[in-house]
């Protein structure tokens, strides 16, 4: 059987002390009906094979009357378990086989069950002292099936996990098996009001109105193999909305804003993978665009100034988490620009290490120095002046010595000759 279940797992979590008494009764029902007795003195404990009516009694009170058939127990009987608490139950042999009650310590009806040949079958309720219901649950088999639900004495509502068919009278409503859509407003085990309401209808969520970790408005809208959320501002402007697939990955269009109402983001995820995004500067403008190639999942990226022009462009390897977007490793070439538009370094890349070649240009577009790189290493510079005339040709060995070339220049030399230096004109 189908159930909703998100509303469930979020409110009995809250539940504290309420929790441990509310979870007698399934308790109970996950026993069979059998859980540990109160120990007394018997009138049958002489005979080897019990055959007859025991009553056992402790301290001058009885605390458990049952009948017994050549060593079985058989029939309707009751006993005291550890927790004082009476349980009415019919015996067939080792197992419950019947209607059970149960009794808390002032008498009072605490829960009913029904166990069919030593596993609960049906509708586990537990009662307020009133006789409203507090908690009803679902077995199957002897083990609980999903459906629940719990309600203060006054009725309102706690904790609702709906299945496709009502399965106790008190469900009916809340959970929309009467045809209409169903509105339920969730309250803490104190009577407190929680900020949380859900729709239901035929047993189907809906969608949740709550508030996220930080305490904004949220909406979920639960669909048929997704659920679109929908995050708010205190004022009611958006701040979030996104669409996950049932398992809780990303799926389809992110976007985000500022309290302003800019837009900040503007991502697009298929099945928890991204496959494109956009990210925007304070005045609006672009600041990043990436696209992931949904075969190999290589990223190809491009930055932007505050201005909106371009700043780089470049190919990155793939991401294995959402991280790792923010900073991808460089496998390709990376392109970087002056905020005037001209293209002012080219450079190639493999796994992240500088790999091929690497050029600087004049603003004329004229190189500048031209690196040639083997994993990391520099292997060979070549420089240019604004005229075009080489100026400075070396190359090395791997631990960066020189091999040949022209005749050796300090880094201040070359500064002073302005040579390998992209500023020169």
């Amino acid at each position: 059987m189908r159930t909703s279940v998100l509303g469930w797992g979020l409110l009995f979590c809250l539940l504290a002390g309420g929790a441990s008494r509310a979870e007698q009764c399934t308790f109970i029902g996950r026993t069979g009906g059998k859980v540990s007795p109160r120990s007394g003195d018997c009138n049958l404990d002489k005979q080897s094979i019990k055959d007859g009516h025991e009553i056992c009694t402790r301290d001058g009170r009885t605390v458990s009357d049952t009948v017994w058939r050549k060593g079985e127990r058989q029939g309707p009987g009751f006993y005291l378990d550890y927790n004082d608490q009476k349980l009415e139950v019919r015996w067939k042999g080792e197992v419950v086989d019947g209607p059970v009650k149960v009794f808390d310590k002032t008498g009072a009806l605490l829960c009913t069950l029904t166990v069919v040949n030593g596993k609960t079958e049906g509708v586990v309720r537990e009662l307020w002292p009133s006789g409203h219901l507090k908690q009803a649950t679902l077995f199957k088999g002897g083990e609980e099936v999903g459906p629940k639900i719990q309600l203060l004495d006054d009725g309102k509502v706690v904790g609702l996990a709906c299945g496709e068919q009502s399965f106790t009278p008190e469900d009916r409503k809340p959970c929309g098996h009467d045809g209409s859509v169903s509105t339920v407003q969730f309250f803490h085990a104190d009577g407190k009001q929680r900020t949380y309401v859900a729709k239901y209808r035929g047993g189907k969520l809906l969608e949740e109105e709550t508030v996220d970790e930080k305490g904004q408005p949220m909406t979920r809208k639960h669909l048929d193999d997704r659920i679109e959320v929908s995050r708010r501002f205190a004022d009611g402007k958006p701040f979030r909305t996104y669409a996950t697939t049932l398992k809780g990955d990303l799926d389809g269009d992110f976007k985000e804003w500022n309290p302003e109402g800019r837009a900040v983001e503007d991502s697009h995820y298929t099945k928890g993978k991204l496959t494109g995004r956009k990210r925007y500067y304070l005045n609006g403008k672009p600041k990043q665009e990436l696209t992931v190639d949904p075969q190999s999942g290589a990223i190809t990226a491009r930055e932007f100034y505050d201005t909106g022009t371009l700043k780089q462009t470049g190919t990155y390897q793939p991401c294995r988490n959402e991280r790792c977007f923010d900073w991808p490793t460089p496998d390709g070439t990376i392109r970087e620009y002056a905020e005037d538009g001209r293209l002012v370094r080219e450079s190639q890349y493999a796994a992240g290490e500088l790999n091929g070649v690497r050029r600087v240009l004049f603003r004329s577009g004229k190189p500048v120095s031209e690196e040639t790189f083997a994993k990391g290493t520099l292997r060979k510079l070549r420089c240019w002046g604004a005229d075009g005339q080489l100026q400075l040709e070396e190359e090395y060995f791997e631990d960066g010595s020189r091999k040949s070339g022209t005749p050796a220049l300090s880094r201040e030399e070359r500064a002073q000759k302005g040579i390998c230096q992209p500023d020169a004109r």
